[in-house]
């Protein structure tokens, strides 16, 4: 089937996005560590989708920028799948062998996710988590689809990148069977389309302080 692309949030927005949230993350997580005496923070990646995401927001608490001190930082990961191809599934399944349990108990844990969709992912792995009692427990999408979340799977994150509407995005880790984790951009794919719908990516609440934040770098 034919599908093209359109770029809907450049790079340069997405790099410095994440670099705020980063910041912010830090600048949060030395006040939870000092408040619950726990010694690391953990991040908690859900594969595949997050991986890049993850990997940004970990480097940015080393930014000298944030703030002087310096954090103890774990990864660990879980595996969902919830997509074929453009259709969302009802059935949703993660696989949490890849995680050591040891890592979350005690521990500040940051559960990051690439879309926030209908909710089902994120509250289930969040329900999993909290059952090994870390010290406390936040959570950061890079995506947030507006109006999608509902009913008891409705949780909401404490980190947000950029809130979009009911579109299939790829990029930046996001794919279509595959494809397109590579790009920088973030951009929303069609299937057998020839022309673009509109999309109103710039009538985001993020917009306005992360103006205002680049234009203090």
């Amino acid at each position: 089937m034919k599908h093209v692309i359109k770029t809907r949030i450049p790079r340069e927005l997405v790099r410095a996005r994440v670099r705020q949230l980063g910041h912010q993350i830090k600048k949060d997580s030395l006040q939870l560590l000092e408040q619950h005496q726990a010694k690391a923070v953990t991040f908690v990646c859900i594969l595949k989708g997050a991986v890049l995401f993850t990997a940004d927001l970990m480097k940015h608490l080393s930014d000298e920028t944030s703030t002087g001190l310096e954090l103890s930082t774990q990864l660990e990961f879980v595996r969902a799948a919830s997509y074929h191809g453009t259709e969302r599934s009802d059935k949703i399944t993660i696989d949490f062998q890849l995680l050591d349990p040891r890592k979350i108990t005690g521990n500040i844990v940051i559960l990051v996710d690439d879309v926030l969709d209908t909710g089902v992912t994120l509250h289930t792995t969040y329900q999993q988590l909290k059952a090994l009692e870390p010290a406390t427990l936040k959570t950061a999408v890079l995506l947030r689809k507006r109006d999608k979340q509902y009913g008891d799977c409705f949780l909401e994150p404490d980190y947000v990148g950029f809130t979009i509407p009911n579109a299939y995005v790829v990029g930046y880790g996001l794919d279509y069977h595959g494809r397109y984790r590579h790009h920088q951009h973030i951009s929303e794919l069609f299937e057998g389309a020839d022309t673009f719908p509109v999309q109103h990516f710039n009538d985001v609440p993020w917009n306005e302080s992360l103006q205002e934040y680049l234009a203090q770098r």
